[in-house]
């Protein structure tokens, strides 16, 4: 698509994309912003042509190829990570979550009675919930496990 639209610019005004006095104003202008409001000392005009005439460019096969290799491997990583919070949550015992949980709520309830101030007392409540948040979701996500609906034979089974 650049490239249809870089040879309809070269033909219509006869000079190349990037050429133009405004075009290289403005990466002047981007260049002094770089070094001077940010703190870039290595950002020059030339850097920023070269950037961006790079991207003009056709991918080679070869580029393709390594992007693919990069987004497969960032998958991996991923689910790995996945099933790494998944182990994790299974070495927990499904009482320890329970019991940490009425912990959680009976210290909740703690701070309503003994704070007078609603907001404040509302604030720690929430603030406590976010802190236990991942805890209350790996709970609820093993008793779903744990918790599976039963079969139709169970219930035609003869009573004894």
């Amino acid at each position: 698509m650049r490239s249809a639209w870089s040879s309809i610019l070269r033909r219509r005004t006869g000079e190349q994309p990037g050429s133009s006095a405004l075009f290289r104003a403005a990466v002047e202008q981007i260049a002094d912003f770089g070094t001077k409001k940010l703190g870039f000392s290595d950002i020059d005009a030339a850097s920023i042509e070269e950037l961006l005439a790079s991207h003009g460019e056709e991918l080679s096969n070869n580029d393709l190829l390594n992007l693919e290799q990069e987004t497969a491997s960032e998958e991996e990583e991923e689910k790995d990570e996945s099933a790494l919070d998944n182990a994790e949550t299974d070495e927990l015992p499904l009482r320890g979550f329970e019991e940490m949980l009425s912990m959680v709520e009976a210290l909740k309830q703690k701070v309503m009675d003994i704070d007078p101030n609603i907001h404040r007392s509302t604030q720690a409540r929430r603030a406590i919930d976010d802190v236990f948040f991942t805890y209350k979701n790996a709970y609820e996500a093993k008793t779903k496990v744990k918790s599976a609906q039963p079969t139709l034979s169970k219930f035609f089974q003869p009573k004894g």
